[in-house]
């Protein structure tokens, strides 16, 4: 569930439940994405 909404984007339109786990999983997502989109690098990201 959390994989296809991260790779949907619904982390940006996350609910506002959790502040400090929303930044961290925005900066892990984009972090990420920045350098080339690693699967094991998002998984971490959203795993923590």
């Amino acid at each position: 569930m959390l994989m296809s909404a991260l790779e949907n984007g619904a982390l940006v339109v996350w609910p506002s439940g959790q502040s400090s786990s929303s930044r961290i999983f925005r900066v892990r997502l984009r972090t990420a994405e920045g350098i080339g989109g690693s699967d094991e690098r998002r998984e971490r990201g959203f795993e923590t």
